[in-house]
């Protein structure tokens, strides 16, 4: 792919694609043009097949009348449905509920109907050319045992131009672990958060053997918060040494800037709009630094974890007592 585009025999294994999605949608009327752009987005994928669920804690008629509207008029012929759950222990527990859909209806569970999971929250506009970059690279790092990853991006009018949501100060290239691919290297960045993730059937059966499908063993994974937790995927999973996390974003050694495939639109734009905690700052062509001093390293594929350890058997039961108190006395984790 690289700078200049998809190439043809990309655009058609893309288009091969059948795709489910989940969408979380904590109903918010004043929010809901975001979910209006993500939906657009999707319905613009020139795919075989897409069949969306948006996961809603709301049940009230009037609220899911205005979720059905938005789907029948952005996917029309039944490509979009509405699933609701009202008894949550917390409602950031309604982040996880997708988790259901991968091993029920999707991989194994779907007897081949879907080639493709994608998870996404209701702010997060990904487009066709960042599937097709996901289809492209999952096979290029597939022997290495990376994925490949995406940056979140909103435009800065003070700024003029593109600015990344998630790094404060600007990734020096040549500390971070990187593979070499001729005009451009595929590097790990510090906060791998994308805010969605993609599976394909080989993936989702390896997400769902690790810690990090679920919502309390996955606190041993990372220190996230819950929310985070439910989209970090396989980030911190089975990571090649000396990768600090499986994902990685190709960095061209010409402008020394992220792939533009790579970047995902954080539609509420409210880091750039209003940069707190030093977020939202800096231009996208200020990201990376010392690009040309990256090292590259051949990874070294570490053995898969099993699905559960002795420990985490002991640890489950009292980890969810533990989680109830906490949310009682106000700790978000």
């Amino acid at each position: 792919m690289g700078d200049a585009g998809l190439s043809p025999p990309v655009i058609a294994r893309a288009r091969d694609a059948r795709i489910l999605v989940a969408i979380t949608v904590h109903f918010n009327a004043a929010r809901l043009k975001y979910l209006a752009e993500v939906l657009r987005s999707l319905a613009e994928f020139p795919v075989a097949l897409m069949n969306v669920v948006l996961v809603t804690n709301t049940v009230r008629d009037a609220e899911l009348t205005v979720l059905q509207r938005l789907c029948d008029e952005i996917l029309p012929g039944g490509r979009a449905s509405i699933r609701s759950y009202e008894y949550l222990a917390h409602p950031f527990y309604l982040t996880w509920r997708h988790r259901e859909f991968i091993t029920k209806e999707f991989g194994d569970g779907s007897s081949g109907r879907y080639t493709h999971f994608i998870y996404l929250e209701d702010d997060i506009r990904l487009s066709f050319v960042n599937f097709s970059y996901f289809v492209e690279y999952r096979e290029i790092l597939r022997d290495a045992g990376l994925l490949p990853s995406f940056l979140r991006v909103e435009y800065s009018e003070a700024l003029n131009g593109y600015v990344n949501s998630d790094n404060k100060a600007p990734v020096d290239i040549s500390q971070q672990a990187c593979i070499d691919q001729g005009d451009h290297i595929l590097a790990n960045i510090p906060f791998p958060y994308n805010a969605c993730y993609i599976l394909d059937t080989e993936l989702a059966r390896e997400f769902s053997r690790t810690r990090s499908f679920g919502r309390e063993r996955s606190r041993a994974v990372t220190e996230m918060e819950v929310r985070e937790r439910a989209a970090m995927g396989l980030t911190f999973e089975n990571v090649p040494e000396p990768f600090q996390s499986r994902f990685v974003v190709p960095i061209s050694k010409a402008t020394g800037m992220a792939f533009n495939c790579a970047w995902v639109s954080h539609l509420p734009n409210n880091y750039a709009d209003t940069p707190h905690e030093g977020l939202g700052t800096l231009r996208m062509d200020e990201l990376f630094v010392n690009v040309a001093g990256a090292a590259p390293r051949a990874p070294v594929r570490r053995a898969p974890r099993s699905r559960w350890r002795n420990i985490d058997l002991y640890l489950v039961l009292p980890n969810k007592v533990i989680e109830g108190l906490r949310w009682r006395l106000g700790f978000k984790r």
